[in-house]
């Protein structure tokens, strides 16, 4: 299936020229996003020249940020920290070490040794300003002190050239969207795109991290155009193992569009292939949960069954919540996908969410939704999608609707149809049928659109059923008896017989096999899933 996605291109590691330094080799790799060859090749260097090991030092440093390891950094800069000379070595050593600590537990000491360093730079290193500008403001965002962020990357800007250009750029994209506007983010990012693609240097994880916010911008808002945008260049870029983590959420994100797109075939392979790249990461419960989707849309139930399987296995390993908040929102994303008869994991996994302390964005993460309203927004789906598998529909629905109203004062098109969805099949409510058509509003072709617009018709047969009558649906398509049925739900049988004729009218039907083919006819046994 893999091969049918739209092959980009990847580099492979680039051939070492005969007599090359360990400098030029890693420079080389650097150029290719190969940051584990830098550090690879530069620790095993043995250099005779001071200029060099101090190059190294600062080199390695450059790639241990760009690999989310500032807590090597301060090891590999203190090996050349005595052999350090002149105003430019000395104020890129000291820029490099206060990005590493304010991305560790010592934000204090790194900004202080930023301020320093600007100010070494602003009397004798110019071109290291806007680059320490970065670092500065990058700080400040990490901690929601968005005004200041932005003046310091307003002051630096207009003299801002090449690959710190398009950093600051992006920076700005990154403060506008925790400012919850979308259209000046991607008018940001689009921005520093172009800066990358004619820039002199090479920033292949800045390129890949751009990427990523637009697309995550086109799903979410439903910007197919600008989606398309993302596509094209995703199409042409290069990729490396060191940046398989951002291709691979990439992904899943282009997925998201294949399917608002109505190409389901493509959102599978998308899938599929994230599912490869995230493999022996700490990202496979994401990419694992994202596949469920899918299989459960192509009707694939053994592989959405495992994939949910093997994601909750993951998750409640513990390690993979209090990384990052990016893969905390993987949890919450997991408790708002397994259906009702994985309920018991899907309780575990929402436990172990809310009893783990994250570690925030300190490590820089640019996708960080702590202390952000998308989060609360995520967290009031699972928990109503939980409630709701577990028989406890009134206040599942509120928790639903909650997160309705934060997905609508956000925006977020395509989380407002996904939850106004979920909202129609539990209650039957053709309002939220409508809700969602129009959060899908210029997408004709969106894999929900169909069955939305059944929804609102007056013939659906599932709106003319109660709540209860609905839960006994979802129990006889499963194939269970009556007297079962009355036991799950302390209900009398006589109770549960009446429901079934009752449901059997609606659908116009004599028998529990021609239910559950008018059922997969209507295209409903998906939503049933949603009950218990």
């Amino acid at each position: 299936m893999c091969a049918l996605v739209p092959s980009s291109r990847r580099v492979t590691t680039l051939p070492t020229r005969q007599n090359a330094s360990p400098i030029d080799e890693a420079r080389s790799a650097w150029n290719a996003g190969e940051y584990e060859r830098v550090v690879r090749v530069l620790a095993a260097a043995r250099l005779d020249r001071r200029e060099d090991r101090v190059t190294s030092a600062q080199m390695q440093a450059r790639a241990l940020l760009a690999l989310d390891r500032p807590e090597d950094v301060a090891g590999v800069l203190q090996r050349a920290g005595k052999e350090t000379k002149g105003a430019e070595e000395t104020a890129t050593g000291t820029m490099l070490l206060g990005a590493a600590l304010t991305r560790t537990d010592r934000r204090e000491q790194g900004e202080a040794l930023l301020d320093e360093a600007d100010a070494t730079a602003q009397r004798s290193v110019p071109k290291l300003v806007a680059e320490i500008a970065y670092y500065r403001a990058l700080s400040r965002w990490i901690t929601y002190r968005l005004a200041e962020a932005e003046e310091i990357v307003d002051a630096a800007l207009p003299a801002a050239t090449d690959v710190a250009r398009a950093r600051l750029l992006q920076l700005l994209g990154w403060i506008d969207m925790r400012r919850e506007n979308y259209g000046a983010a991607a008018h940001e990012f689009t921005a520093a795109l172009e800066e990358l693609n004619k820039a002199k240097n090479t920033d292949v994880k800045g390129r890949m991290r751009t990427l990523i916010a637009l697309v995550c911008i086109a799903a979410e808002t439903i910007d197919l155009r600008l989606g398309r945008l993302v596509r094209r260049e995703y199409e042409k870029s290069t990729w490396t193992a060191d940046t398989r983590i951002e291709r691979s959420r990439l992904l899943e994100y282009l997925s998201w569009l294949s399917l608002l797109e109505g190409d389901v075939a493509r959102a599978w392979d998308e899938r599929q292939l994230a599912l490869t790249l995230s493999a022996d990461t700490t990202y496979h419960a994401i990419a694992l949960t994202d596949a469920a989707i899918v299989a459960g849309i192509v009707g694939d139930r053994f592989s959405e069954g495992r994939y949910l399987e093997l994601a909750g296995s993951l998750l409640l390993r513990g390690d993979q919540v209090n990384l990052d908040m990016d893969r905390r929102v993987a949890t919450l994303a997991f408790v708002g996908t397994v259906p009702a008869g994985n309920v018991e994991t899907a309780r575990k996994v929402m436990t172990l969410y809310e009893r783990t302390r994250p570690k925030g964005s300190a490590a820089g993460d640019l996708s960080a939704l702590e202390g952000d309203r998308r989060l609360d927004a995520y967290e009031a789906y699972a928990r109503g999608k939980l409630l709701v598998a577990e028989g406890a529909t009134q206040q599942g629905v509120a928790e639903l609707e909650r997160a309705l109203e934060a997905w609508t004062r956000l925006g977020y098109r395509l989380r407002i149809a996904i939850t106004a969805n979920v909202l129609r099949t539990v209650t039957a409510d053709r309002r939220f049928a409508q809700i969602a058509l129009d959060a899908l509003r210029n997408t004709p072709n969106a894999w929900l659109r169909e069955s939305l617009e059944r929804r609102t018709s007056e013939d659906d047969p599932l709106g003319q059923l109660t709540p209860a009558e609905r839960r006994v649906l979802t129990e006889l398509c499963k194939g269970r008896k009556a007297r079962e049925i009355a036991a799950t739900f302390d209900r009398s049988f006589n109770t549960i017989n009446n429901h079934t004729r009752a449901i059997f009218s609606a659908f116009g039907v004599r028998s529990r096999a021609a239910l559950v083919a008018e059922c997969a006819r209507l295209g409903i046994l998906d939503d049933l899933k949603t009950l218990r």
